[in-house]
């Protein structure tokens, strides 16, 4: 059965006086995931007594909370996944606590769902538990094409310190690429705006080049900012297209040659 929400509205009761929004919102629709409440509080399209909040609000009796978003959620999966499956992500944490579970996660695999996507590790993840009451949380995302460290959360309390980590910037990510071809510069910093909704965003990426052997380069990446498809577009701009890309490989325009920056790592 798949429910359109369009638009909800709710007095809060005495069993949720004190209560943070993001838990009163979580308890109401179970199938969102907790980065889409922070998403929709963020964007103000949840309002508490008609006004925008923060996930951090709490509430009192008899506050009036309306949402408006348009989105179709599955009420019931009637989907099976394999003892098979859940065994192999389990062979991919290589730590959990009390706190967290860290993955790592191989390519090809997707975290969330999506057009032409069956399973996501978002769909694993409700069987991955290990004593507790609710499923693990996810914090953060790295491309289906892409292998490496995934963190999820396994309470909300948890949940709200990573993803606050990930907002602010806090969190360092860096990725190995091999790439075709030798960077003009073994150190340096790709300085390209990448357009997003017709609007040109800067987007800043250091990099250094580790080896270098038939004409293909290993290196090391760390995007300071966080835009979509980042280092695939910024290593295609600079004509050196990560291997296996087939999205911007070819035929990628840019409208001004990119801007690259030698300095010392």
């Amino acid at each position: 059965m798949i429910k359109n929400l369009n638009e909800d509205e709710w007095t809060v009761g005495a069993d949720y006086n004190n209560k943070r929004i993001d838990y009163f919102l979580k308890k109401k629709i179970p199938t969102l995931s907790y980065p889409i409440i922070c998403k929709l509080i963020r964007k103000g399209q949840l309002k508490v007594n008609g006004k925008k909040t923060s996930n951090s609000e709490s509430l009192k009796t008899g506050d009036s909370i309306k949402l408006f978003f348009n989105i179709t959620v599955k009420k019931n999966k009637n989907f099976y996944i394999e003892d098979k499956l859940i065994k192999e992500v389990k062979s991919w944490i290589i730590f959990k606590n009390k706190n967290f579970i860290a993955f790592n996660k191989p390519s090809g695999f997707a975290v969330q769902g999506g057009t032409k996507i069956k399973t996501s590790l978002d769909d694993v993840l409700e069987f991955l538990k290990f004593r507790n009451s609710n499923k693990p949380k996810l914090v953060h995302r790295i491309d289906k094409d892409t292998s490496g460290l995934l963190m999820v959360a396994r309470n909300l309390e948890y949940a709200q310190f990573l993803t606050k980590l990930f907002k602010n910037r806090k969190v360092k990510k860096n990725y190995l690429l091999l790439v075709h071809g030798y960077p003009e510069t073994k150190d340096g910093l790709i300085d390209t705006p990448i357009q997003i909704n017709n609007k040109d965003q800067k987007s800043l990426t250091i990099f250094s080049t580790l080896k270098t052997k038939k004409n293909l380069s290993l290196v090391l990446a760390h995007p300071i900012t966080g835009r979509k498809n980042q280092l695939r577009r910024h290593f295609a701009s600079i004509g050196h297209p990560i291997i296996g890309d087939e999205k911007f490989d070819q035929n990628f325009v840019w409208k001004e040659f990119p801007q690259i920056l030698s300095f010392s790592i």
